[in-house]
């Protein structure tokens, strides 16, 4: 079709995302149970929506003092506050000076315009009559975008909490927490416990809906066997099992069920991509994303699989839309793209993801007069026994026939389930060069219109 230059890609087994069942641990869904990324604590997954997470990285002192760093003194851990554990400030030069205790890395990586960041925490000295103060600064690199901090007089030796709230001037600024007493005579200390900071950055971000669609309705002999418009306020549980507290092995973030990973508003789906530091049985990364499927839920043999979607232009991000065979090691993707190619998606056809089989690879560089990562476009596959075609706004870029992959038949001759995620870093965006590095911005959003499944009859 003229305006659309469509190219063969070279790429094949460099890009496959870890996704054999091996690879990750068991899948949960929303109503159990979460470990907390900050506080290792157990907390129902309904109490999320409601009570905003700790962004602070180790708070209650479980690496003992490794999140944590003084330029002003000598660090230990004490009993603290209400039972929790405290890290202990002391003073130990020849006289008073201002003790400091700073976030090792800048607990908030990237801001939001506009959004209030509090944090607090359990400050006490050893020495009666001093100072002490939380603070939060906001910074683009070496350059301050601002800063706020609330004071208290401690006039005796007792827990004191004291908390500061900043309003975030820019966006993907990072904010550094830090407690502070002034002038602790020496060989004195400043104890503090219980450092949060949480924002209302987390809520979703209510955006305008997506517009009209270019291309609706039934594809001419199909009807419509499933759906989902996203025009709630939760993802339906009846049509997707949501992964929790789940990773994938050849990437770098962790997949949540909580909302500001994953959030329905104005007729959408956002998979959300955060940095951000969060710890699941056992195993740390430095981001967070989302991933969702049908498995168990519903599954399709044949016919035509759909999505109408916004990709993410971050760095290093990675979306997919795929299927899988329910009970065979057949894959379909029918769209992989990667964060700082705009005009790039791919669509796959795997005998299997195992290794050692067959795979037919294509990439579409460029697509009519626009960039596919910053526009709406929907991304198609129709599947029967002897013919895979894949389709972007109804315009077909790939076949693959029986003639020309004997196995494809036998191979797909099963029910199929959809899979959706947006994973961060990984084998795909680093065979493209594209790692995602502390420039890149976050958060992420792979926001959904709808998905459709047609089938004959």
């Amino acid at each position: 079709m003229a305006g659309r230059h469509v190219a063969r890609s070279t790429f094949t087994s460099h890009i496959r995302r870890a996704r054999a069942p091996r690879w990750l641990i068991p899948v949960t869904l929303l109503a159990t149970v979460v470990v907390s990324a900050s506080t290792g604590l157990t907390t129902p997954d309904t109490a999320e929506a409601s009570v905003p997470p700790n962004l602070v990285l180790d708070p209650e002192f479980a690496q003992g003092t490794n999140a944590w760093t003084s330029p002003s003194g000598g660090l230990s851990l004490v009993p603290g506050h209400n039972g929790h554990r405290a890290i202990r400030v002391t003073n130990t030069s020849g006289a008073a000076m201002t003790l400091a205790l700073n976030d090792r890395a800048n607990t908030v990586a990237s801001t939001r315009a506009g959004a209030t960041y509090t944090a607090s925490a359990w400050i006490r000295t050893t020495a009666p009559g001093v100072s002490v103060a939380a603070r939060e600064g906001e910074w683009v690199g070496a350059r301050s975008n601002g800063s706020k901090q609330a004071a208290a007089w401690l006039s005796d030796s007792g827990w004191h909490l004291v908390t500061v709230s900043y309003r975030a001037v820019g966006d993907g600024a990072s904010i550094d927490f830090n407690v502070l007493g002034w002038q602790v005579p020496k060989g004195q200390a400043m104890d503090v416990s219980e450092p949060t900071l949480t924002t209302d950055a987390s809520a979703p971000v209510t955006s305008p809906p997506p517009p009209v669609p270019t291309t609706t309705g039934a594809p001419s002999g199909y009807r419509l066997a499933f759906s989902d418009e996203f025009n709630g306020s939760v993802v339906d549980t009846s049509k997707w099992r949501v992964h929790n507290n789940s990773w994938a092995s050849n990437e770098e973030a962790m997949d949540t069920s909580r909302p500001n990973n994953l959030f329905q508003a104005n007729g959408a789906l956002t998979l959300r991509a955060q940095r951000e530091e969060y710890t699941a049985y056992g195993t740390s990364r430095h981001y967070t994303s989302a991933s969702m499927d049908t498995i168990g839920k519903h599954s399709w043999k044949y016919g035509r699989f759909e999505m109408r979607a916004k990709l993410p232009t971050t760095v290093g991000s990675w979306p997919a839309f795929w299927l899988r065979d329910d009970h065979g090691e057949g894959e379909i993707d029918v769209m992989e793209a990667v964060g700082g190619m705009p005009s790039f998606v791919a669509q796959t056809l795997h005998q299997s993801t195992n290794g050692g089989k067959a795979r037919l690879t294509h990439g579409v560089y460029s697509f009519k007069d626009g960039t596919l990562t910053s526009d709406w476009h929907t991304y198609g596959v129709t599947v029967t026994p002897t013919l895979i075609t894949w389709d972007i706004d109804g315009d077909t870029v790939f076949t693959v026939s029986s003639a020309t992959a004997p196995w494809m038949t036998s191979t797909f001759d099963d029910t199929l389930n959809i899979r959706i995620n947006l994973q961060v870093g990984g084998s795909m965006p680093a065979y493209f060069k594209l790692p995602v590095t502390s420039a890149s911005k976050f958060p992420a959003d792979y926001s959904i219109d709808y998905v459709r499944v047609y089938q004959k009859g």
